[in-house]
């Protein structure tokens, strides 16, 4: 053990906190200079491999741009050149890496008892009350190859998928219009997981209203480094460059930065990163909300404001979160470098729009919030007025047209033409009172033989508009 490992056992001895044998295991992987995933075994190479997945894997190098070409290799040839296998004492030998890529079932899991991922679907949004459970799962406790073939079948079985045709070449391309930012956030929980981990295992989680990619290893990097451009240190170097090379990573080391750009593109709020370190995990959250709503380009229009397509990504951002956002957030929604950044918070600040709170973050100014939250209690008002109007049945505006003059139980139903007090009645007297189109003149005394019934100002509006509309 290394001493900078001791040192941070002795901290953590001092402060009385206990690390578990697979706590131990993570800090000793993750701090030698040697990665597990280069590490050699002592099995046979001629036994070890599925020839089907380095033939796939094959196909997708050549096919790679750019790729020096290894056609006339054997595929043990092929495996050396690539780094997979090496030469040791012993005779040539396969890597972790290698195993986890092309490895045969058996001599898989004597490397990784665990499945590499788990995928489940589920049809409801994520912070549903509803108990049910997955509705589509794959659990892939296969190589690489075939996780990653498995994988990409069970996210085009719910993948939006837009009829189009390509202008050049005249035939359909059937892409899904998140598949960038899909394969990209796949390869990362592929690339990055930390293999020696062998109690938990990686999950995506699909809903309606967002798609989780929960990894188990966090990445060397902070959140802010790694949607800067430039080489990031990795956990497994052999397994990043082995998709780096058939294409499956846009950026070296890390793709990260395309699943930003991809999911900014087509509208959504920018993705979600929780990289804790203490739990040595790594959380992706792709929200599928919209960031600029009709309700928020109006707004922009009401306060009269002329923004940029990046302050008015940042003001949209902010207005809907309603909390302090400091540069990286902003990173993350322009994608754009820190002074860059930096000179949008500016812009938005000298146009009276945000304060700044440090140098680092900013927040709403106190009147844009007040207009805000007006236009807010407007908006609910309005859509609780329009629900209200489309719900209204014949005999609840017969009530609102007859209670326009104050009128008795009694009085009510002779001008209704009823001859007393049927469920239809009731039910329509009760909804119209609970919804405050109609009010009591004795509201104390609800059962007094004196009551008599109104239409509230409310109610005389929405029978105006009600009239309007059905004179047309």
């Amino acid at each position: 053990m290394n001493g900078d490992l001791k040192r941070s056992f002795l901290r953590k001895g001092a402060c009385d906190v206990k690390c578990s044998d697979e706590e131990i295991k993570r800090l000793i992987s993750d701090a030698s200079k040697n990665r597990y995933d280069c590490d050699t075994i002592d099995i046979d190479i001629n036994a070890c491999f599925n020839s089907k997945d380095i033939l796939w894997y094959r196909q997708q190098y050549e096919l790679k741009g750019g790729n020096r070409s290894y056609t006339e290799l054997s595929d043990e040839d092929f495996l050396f050149q690539m780094g997979f296998i090496k030469e040791t004492s012993l005779g040539r030998k396969p890597t972790i890496a290698s195993i986890l890529l092309f490895g045969s079932e058996g001599y898989l899991r004597s490397i990784l008892p665990r499945p590499i991922i788990d995928c489940q679907r589920f049809l409801g949004i994520s912070n549903s009350l509803d108990e049910g459970g997955w509705h589509d799962r794959v659990v892939c406790d296969y190589n690489l190859v075939q996780t990653w073939n498995s994988v990409i079948e069970w996210y085009y079985r719910f993948a939006e998928i837009p009829f189009q045709v390509d202008s050049k070449t005249l035939q359909r391309r059937d892409q899904p219009i998140d598949y960038v930012a899909f394969r990209e956030s796949i390869v990362n929980i592929l690339i990055h997981q930390d293999y020696a981990d062998q109690t938990r295992k990686p999950v995506i989680q699909h809903y309606a209203d967002l798609t989780r990619f929960w990894n188990p290893g966090d990445a060397f990097s902070t959140v802010e480094e790694l949607l800067e451009p430039g080489e990031k240190e990795v956990r497994n170097p052999l397994i990043v460059t082995a998709f780096r090379r058939i294409g499956f990573s846009e950026n070296a080391r890390w793709g990260l930065r395309d699943v930003f750009k991809t999911w900014r593109g087509l509208g959504y709020f920018p993705p979600v990163i929780i990289n804790d370190k203490s739990k040595k995990t790594f959380e992706l959250i792709l929200e599928q909300k919209i960031l600029l709503t009709q309700n928020q380009i109006s707004f922009q229009k009401i306060i009269g404001v002329q923004l940029s397509a990046d302050e008015t990504a940042i003001f949209a951002y902010i207005c809907q979160k309603l909390n302090v956002i400091n540069i990286s957030i902003i990173k993350s929604i322009i994608n754009k470098p820190t002074g860059d950044c930096v000179a949008v918070a500016n812009q938005l600040i000298e146009k009276k729009l945000l304060i700044k709170i440090s140098d680092n973050s900013f927040d709403l100014e106190s009147t844009i919030i007040q207009r805000l939250l007006s236009e807010a209690h407007d908006e609910a008002h309005d859509e609780a007025h329009d629900e209200v109007h489309d719900s209204l049945n014949e005999t609840e505006i017969k009530i609102i047209q007859a209670c326009k003059q104050t009128l008795s139980t009694a009085e009510l139903l002779k001008k209704l033409g009823y001859e007393s007090r049927t469920g239809n009645f009731k039910n329509a007297l009760n909804n119209l009172l609970s919804s405050g189109l109609i009010k009591m003149t004795l509201p104390d005394s609800p059962r007094s033989k004196y009551q008599k019934y109104v239409t509230s100002e409310r109610g005389l509006k929405l029978l105006k508009e009600w009239e309007n509309l059905h004179r047309k």
